[in-house]
């Protein structure tokens, strides 16, 4: 890239593109060619009628981002038509331009603890007694700095899935039928397990994504760097 390319792209929106750890599209599975050598990738583009969820190149503002994390995070170049919705940009064109190395899978650890650690309340509040899934999230940032197992983690979680499905279907099953037990089970599960994405769905409310992004801005730039992410 040259320098005047540079200038350019520093005055830009900045859009991403989360893949998985091999640069796959986590839906699409598409493959796309990698920055190297400090040179971006190569443009991708895409044919015929935009159409959301089935045709284009899909790429996020900083403000939808924590809807589409994964293990890897590159800012994106685009060009050409575009389409948008709340929670994603549909473009024609589109190139990699760098991975953000700030997000690594100890980053990435802390920020899910911090999601989750902020809507805990919620189920601390209807199951006072439960202790495991706080525990969790605890042992969840241990292992993120080094300090615990993966075995001391998996126990953790595996007793904190148990307990939070036993409370959720004991609350429910006075009231409720079968069907509706196993959704709330899922639902206890998907609200207490340490991920971002599941906080960030369980939270959906203006204020709470808008934390959630402030946050994450943080972890990009790598303006968190204690030993815990609090």
């Amino acid at each position: 890239m040259s320098d005047d390319d540079r200038e350019a792209a520093k005055r830009m929106p900045t859009y991403y593109k989360c893949l998985t750890r091999d640069g796959k599209g986590p839906y699409s599975n598409f493959k796309w060619p990698l920055p190297k050598n400090g040179e971006v990738g190569a443009w991708v583009k895409t044919e015929g009628p935009l159409l959301m969820c089935e045709n284009g190149i899909h790429v996020c503002t900083a403000n939808q981002l924590s809807w589409w994390i994964n293990e890897h995070i590159y800012t994106i170049e685009i060009r050409g038509q575009k389409k948008s919705d709340n929670s994603k940009l549909l473009v024609r064109e589109a190139r990699l331009v760098h991975r953000i190395e700030t997000w690594d899978n100890r980053s990435a650890r802390l920020f899910a603890c911090d999601c989750a650690e902020r809507v805990l309340p919620i189920f601390e509040k209807a199951y006072p007694d439960v202790v495991s899934v706080r525990a969790a999230i605890d042992t969840a940032r241990l292992f993120a700095n080094g300090k615990t197992t993966q075995k001391v983690m998996a126990a953790a979680s595996a007793a904190a899935r148990a307990t939070t499905r036993a409370a959720a279907c004991a609350a429910t099953r006075a009231a409720a039928s079968a069907a509706a037990c196993a959704a709330a089970c899922a639902a206890a599960w998907d609200a207490a397990r340490p991920a971002a994405r599941a906080a960030a769905w369980d939270a959906a409310r203006d204020a709470e994504r808008e934390w959630q992004t402030n946050r994450l801005m943080d972890v990009i730039r790598g303006d968190i760097h204690a030993e815990t992410s609090k």
